[in-house]
């Protein structure tokens, strides 16, 4: 038998993360796709209602609000909005990156800056996820250590089912 060089396992490695996280992100962009759709004709039956009830308003000249429930929605939201991301995908890994999207589109989240999104994925974002592991409710699959240009990959754990004597 054969051993196999290193650097081509590395490299079918690579390659096989890098196709997973590419399905995960196409099926991503489908769900926000639907979204927006679901968004704009939410917006187009508004834009009928003001027109009815007032003709002269021209709905285009309201500008968008940003609405604030809270620095990033309500208390807990975001916690919960990272649970739920990992629910949808177990058993699978899901790399940080990807997280952080869906998170953001679940809260509505945007931010001005790339300043301010390092500083929310920083202090906020990445502390919840290790909160969430060191809970033991979720699983790393890297190193904690990892360079500024990788991103981990984390997925929901597997409770164990009780057995015949705990019920």
């Amino acid at each position: 038998m054969r051993n196999t060089q290193s650097a081509l396992k590395w490299l079918a490695e690579k390659r096989a993360r890098v196709a997973h996280d590419l399905d995960q992100t196409s099926r991503m962009a489908e769900q926000l796709t639907l979204r927006a759709d679901g968004l704009r004709l939410d917006l187009a039956a508004l834009d009928r209602s003001l027109c009815l009830y007032h003709e002269i308003l021209d709905p285009a000249s309201i500008a968008p609000v940003k609405a604030w429930k809270g620095k990033y929605g309500a208390r807990g939201d975001l916690r919960q909005a990272i649970e739920a991301v990992l629910k949808e995908n177990a058993p699978e890994w899901v790399s940080t990156d990807n997280i952080e999207v869906l998170v953001c589109a679940r809260l509505d989240i945007s931010f001005e800056t790339t300043s301010r999104r390092k500083r929310w994925y920083d202090n906020t974002f990445a502390r919840q996820l290790r909160r969430l592991v060191d809970e033991e409710l979720v699983e790393r699959y890297h190193d904690a250590t990892l360079s500024g240009n990788e991103f981990g990959r984390w997925r929901w754990r597997a409770q164990a089912l009780p057995s015949l004597a705990d019920l």
